[in-house]
């Protein structure tokens, strides 16, 4: 049940606005955690000589986007609401690249 209430939440709120006030942190978490952490976690992959069969659904995990729970955190800790919407929303539209990016490399 969180995760459409927390969709609606996060789409009731949503402005271009509100994206502007905060696209340089929204951007800065996009980065973290669609390019840092899954080059981390492929780095890891590697070193630890694992096949690409088995690595491939934690890629995937570690190169998905900002949850919608972190709204309802960030209401929860009296953080920045604002800021939760545009990452979410942010990287939610850029997982679509990011995703293609990333099995490109292991998918023929």
């Amino acid at each position: 049940m969180s995760l459409p209430l927390a969709l609606l939440i996060i789409g009731g709120s949503l402005s271009f606005g509100l994206i502007q006030s905060n696209l340089k942190l929204a951007v800065g978490a996009g980065i973290l955690k669609l390019l840092f952490l899954p080059a981390l976690g492929l780095l890891l992959y590697g070193v630890l000589r694992v096949p690409a069969a088995q690595f491939l659904p934690g890629l995937i995990l570690l190169a998905s986007p900002t949850a919608t729970v972190t709204y309802v955190m960030a209401s929860e800790m009296r953080g920045s609401t604002e800021l939760a919407t545009s990452a979410v929303t942010m990287n939610t539209l850029a997982s679509c690249l990011t995703f293609i990016f990333w099995l490109s490399f292991f998918v023929p």
